[in-house]
């Protein structure tokens, strides 16, 4: 856990985007919802504010507060209690953050995401998965040579990210970038895990699960000849309402849950082991440091049975809704 200060750029900008994709194009969002899930009707009820936590015992006290990593320019996402909780933190745990002197680069990123000699993305595909593959590419403006010798999950976070660019959402806006840029010189910067411990967690995984990563509902956009942009923005819309809504459990239903039954290796490495080890190191937090913490995670790593959440609930601490 190091600490440092204020550094703007691309680096910045891959390390959040290197962190924050499960699923590439149709059914990504940053809170991971399915097509399936946008059927809510609209409302104008006014926004309660996105999810925060509280735990707290006599000399310490810790806030989760569920983030998005990637936003529209203009949403209005800060509430007073959000901002009052972290200008009053001594402590700042992201992620992974840039402000540390040791944080992953954009070369370190991109090697990361580069395949031995036969596990590229072309090498392990069928001819289907290629012909399918391309389809999605083409409403990109890109072609399969343009993953040429990526590892699957890698390719996955680059369509993932060039969807959602397209968009106009970029980590420029994200809840993250706009809470760096408040950091105080008075308060520590902390990072729950190093920036490489996802690419090798996911490079760790089964070929099969990347590929599934990959490819995951791109048959479905192909076969219906639906726009991928389109469902993406749609997608994303929902997920945005639900979250500054303060409704977590909508974060867990249909996608996040499918994926948890149907490949829980992909779940396990985006989750599940993450959460377990942030959860021990904030139990130790809790237990050898004083004052007050503010804690930044993905807001899908608040919800569902193995979330941070329920896992210090087991710990034997007590987590309100703050």
């Amino acid at each position: 856990m190091v600490t440092g200060r204020k550094t703007q750029g691309k680096t910045a900008i891959f390390t959040h985007i290197l962190l924050r994709f499960r699923r590439a194009i149709i059914g990504a969002s940053l809170c991971f919802f399915s097509i399936g899930a946008i059927a809510e009707p609209a409302t104008t009820e006014k926004p309660s504010g996105p999810a925060i936590w509280r735990l707290a015992d006599d000399d310490t006290e810790i806030f989760l507060f569920g983030t998005v990593h990637v936003l529209p320019p203009d949403l209005r996402w800060q509430t007073d209690h959000m901002i009052e909780a972290f200008q009053s933190s001594d402590i700042i745990y992201f992620e992974t953050s840039h402000l540390d002197q040791d944080a992953v680069g954009y070369f370190e990123f991109f090697r990361a995401g580069q395949a031995p000699p036969g596990e590229g993305v072309l090498d392990v595909l069928s001819d289907e998965q290629k012909r399918i593959l391309s389809e999605v590419l083409e409403q990109l403006g890109l072609t399969l040579d343009s993953l040429k010798g990526q590892r699957p999950w890698y390719a996955a976070l680059i369509l993932g990210f060039q969807a959602l660019e397209q968009q106009g959402q970029v980590a420029e806006y994200g809840v993250e970038t706009w809470l760096e840029g408040k950091i105080r010189d008075d308060q520590t910067v902390r990072s729950l895990e190093g920036g490489l411990e996802v690419p090798d967690a996911l490079s760790a995984m089964s070929m099969e699960a990347q590929i599934a990563m990959l490819m995951d509902g791109l048959e479905e956009v192909v076969s219906d000849e639906a726009d991928i942009l389109t469902d993406l923005d749609q997608t994303f819309e929902y997920s945005l309402k639900v979250w500054q809504k303060g409704r977590p459990e909508k974060l867990f239903d249909s996608d996040m849950e499918d994926m948890r039954t149907t490949t829980p290796e992909i779940y396990a490495a985006m989750f599940t082991d993450r959460n377990r080890k942030w959860t021990t190191q904030l139990h130790e937090v809790m237990t050898t440091e004083t004052g007050r913490i503010f804690v930044a995670v993905g807001a899908a790593h608040l919800t569902g049975p193995e979330s941070v959440v329920h896992m210090l609930e087991a710990e034997g601490w007590t987590v309100e809704r703050y």
